[in-house]
């Protein structure tokens, strides 16, 4: 039964791990993609009703890309997500 236990929390520490750049980055990079693709989505999706039901699924899709990415870079940078390199004494 312990086994059980110790296998859901390292699954829910991997997943916790996985998600938390999405959720710290996730509403800038809507907000920059809102901004850039609001004029060409919004004149053509009322008339396609496949770009309506697609558009919500892939947009998602790419943000959560651009927050893992991001996530990348600035932890190789070492900046952000990762723990100060000096300790006050």
């Amino acid at each position: 039964m312990r086994r059980i236990g110790e296998r859901m929390a390292l699954a829910q520490r991997a997943l916790g791990r996985r998600t938390l750049p999405v959720y710290v980055m996730h509403m800038p990079v809507l907000a920059v993609l809102h901004a850039l693709l609001i004029g060409p989505l919004s004149t053509h999706i009322g008339d396609q009703p496949l770009l309506a039901m697609v558009e919500p699924v892939s947009m998602t899709g790419l943000v959560v890309a651009i927050c893992l990415l991001a996530h990348r870079g600035l932890t190789r940078t070492g900046w952000l997500f990762d723990l100060p390199r000096t300790v006050m004494r």
